[in-house]
């Protein structure tokens, strides 16, 4: 890893004990990202992945407080997804380079996902298009002067099946074991087995969510 090769050490911070257990080297620090227990400018590079989504609006900004506290100005990192871009892919799925049955059922599984995924962020308060607005969600809580450096990462289309198999999954644990929604739950595991049995032989490629980054 680059980490590595600089000899550095790379230190593992999440308020999750179960996340933390999956590091397989590095230190790992129990915590939560509006309190980071490291001192001013102590860390060479930080950088967060897909966290400000789930968090409030006062927790966002007090996380994102704590990463330029903690951080060396231009090292810091944040990563977060935009959904709208996924959404605004299935009109073009359903035109008529994609007329079979096969494409169209992907096509409505994958729009019935995309309404389930919205339904359960409204529910726990999180932000699926976070990325859109990244930004200027930075320069808000910290200061309109500083400078923000947005990339947008638009992957390719392909066969992502796989990695809305993980998110449904993901999903139906949340609905059924944190909000008590079996129904909802139910459905997302539908969708889950059916993304299984689309990964294997794709009728329609796509593009997932695209990736925003704001470096400062």
């Amino acid at each position: 890893s680059i980490v590595g090769e600089r000899h550095g050490t790379y230190i593992a911070a999440d308020i999750n004990i179960g996340f933390l257990e999956k590091r397989g080297s590095g230190l790992r620090v129990q915590a939560k990202a509006q309190r980071l227990p490291f001192a001013r400018r102590s860390l060479d590079y930080v950088h967060s992945r897909f966290m400000l989504m789930h968090l409030s609006r006062q927790d966002r900004q007090k996380a994102i407080k704590e990463i330029q506290r903690v951080g060396k100005r231009g090292q810091r990192v944040i990563l977060e997804y935009d959904w709208s871009s996924l959404e605004a892919s299935l009109p073009v799925l359903r035109s008529d380079h994609y007329q079979s049955a096969e494409a169209q059922g992907a096509v409505t599984a994958m729009a019935r996902f995309i309404r389930n995924s919205k339904r359960l962020a409204a529910t726990i308060g999180a932000d699926l298009t976070m990325g859109a607005h990244l930004a200027q969600e930075v320069k808000k809580d910290i200061s309109d002067k500083i400078k923000v450096t947005e990339t947008r990462v638009e992957r390719p289309d392909g066969n992502f099946f796989a990695d809305l198999v993980t998110l449904a999954e993901m999903s139906a644990q949340t609905w059924e074991r944190k909000l008590g929604n079996n129904q909802e739950a139910e459905e997302m595991r539908r969708l889950a087995a059916k993304f299984k049995e689309l990964q294997n032989d794709p009728p329609v490629d796509f593009s997932p969510p695209d990736i925003v980054a704001a470096r400062f």
